[in-house]
């Protein structure tokens, strides 16, 4: 979720996932957040791509993709 002035986005977790290991999912989804976001992609698509990568790193043993 982030919250721009008065507007809230809000992007879904994943669903039916495999979850093996949660490190590095709060890392990840910065990565992916944060990348987007400086790259000047809309809010919606930078919590996607968070979302995308926390939910790929959660789903194998340790936090390296």
């Amino acid at each position: 979720m982030v919250i721009n002035n008065t507007k809230v986005f809000e992007f879904p977790a994943k669903q039916n996932l495999r979850i093996v290991d949660l490190t590095g999912a709060g890392d990840l989804f910065a990565a992916g957040y944060l990348h987007s976001f400086v790259n000047n992609f809309e809010l919606e698509k930078s919590l996607e791509c968070g979302t995308n990568l926390s939910a790929k790193v959660i789903q194998i043993l340790g936090a390296r993709l």
